[in-house]
């Protein structure tokens, strides 16, 4: 069988955004929201900085699983969204896609991750690259095996970590949306080409900011261990809060200071 004739690969990419989106999501005065957004996947973190800042809802995302308040505060003299990313690459896809209709230019997100390589927990990991065994990529850019992150980006996250002096990791991430499919097999195989860690969103998210020419990066803190593919270690994965705080502290400071790239498509 030719594998471009595969369904998931029959994507005419010279089309912009369908004319079925929903609208792009504006504040309570009307205007488009900021350049700059943060994804965060972590919503005890983001609950606990949005009561802690003070802050209101300036619109809702709304979905058939859940609404998504959207937020807006100032970091470092510099306007920034916040908004809970859905799990999932998809629906992280499609709230990407309505962010930058909506205003956004550069967008990092935050979250989780699961280590292929011994790593200890609560460790800062920067992708710069990702493998791309999702489907919602292949929507959004040319079928290839993976997808590069882009370069400013991931020096921003690498400089804001540093000057934190936070624990961090850099390099390629599995980006994978069969939650348990990630056998024996498949672990040992995405080890050997190099992934140090496993995700279910970054390529997809990586892809729909190229597609629209804006800017992103990802954070990710280390989370439950597959390094022994026979012995799932699940870590304090939820309950690290330490490291969940500091993954969003680092994506909002390092957003801060970050240029915008201009929109090329709608």
């Amino acid at each position: 069988m030719d594998l471009m004739s595969l369904p998931l690969f029959q994507h005419d990419l010279t089309e912009g955004r369908s004319a079925l989106s929903r609208p792009p999501l504006r504040g309570e005065d009307g205007t488009l929201l900021p350049e700059r957004f943060v994804m965060c996947f972590m919503k005890d973190t983001l609950d606990a900085y949005v009561r802690d800042r003070g802050l209101s809802p300036a619109c809702v995302h709304e979905s058939e699983t859940a609404d998504f308040p959207v937020y807006v505060d100032c970091v470092d003299g510099t306007s920034v969204g916040l908004v809970q990313a859905p799990v999932g690459a998809p629906a992280a896809a499609l709230l990407m896609d309505r962010l930058i209709y909506s205003g956004a230019a550069t967008v990092v997100s935050c979250g989780g991750c699961g280590v292929l390589k011994p790593l200890d927990s609560g460790v800062l990991v920067v992708p710069t690259c990702a493998l791309r065994d999702e489907g919602t990529s292949y929507h959004y850019a040319p079928p290839a095996a993976s997808i590069d992150l882009d370069q400013c980006m991931v020096d921003a996250l690498l400089r804001t970590i540093q000057d934190l002096g936070a624990p961090c990791r850099s390099g390629m991430v599995w980006t994978c949306d069969g939650f348990f499919r990630e056998t024996p097999n498949m672990v040992s195989l995405r080890r050997s080409q190099g992934c140090i860690a496993v995700d279910m969103e970054v390529s997809a998210l990586a892809a729909v900011a190229q597609f629209y020419g804006a800017r992103y990066g990802a954070l990710l803190y280390s989370g439950d261990s597959l390094s022994d593919p026979n012995d799932h270690q699940h870590r304090d994965w939820l309950a690290n809060h330490t490291a969940r705080s500091a993954s969003l502290a680092c994506a909002l400071r390092a957003i801060s200071y970050t240029s915008t790239r201009r929109i090329i498509g709608n």
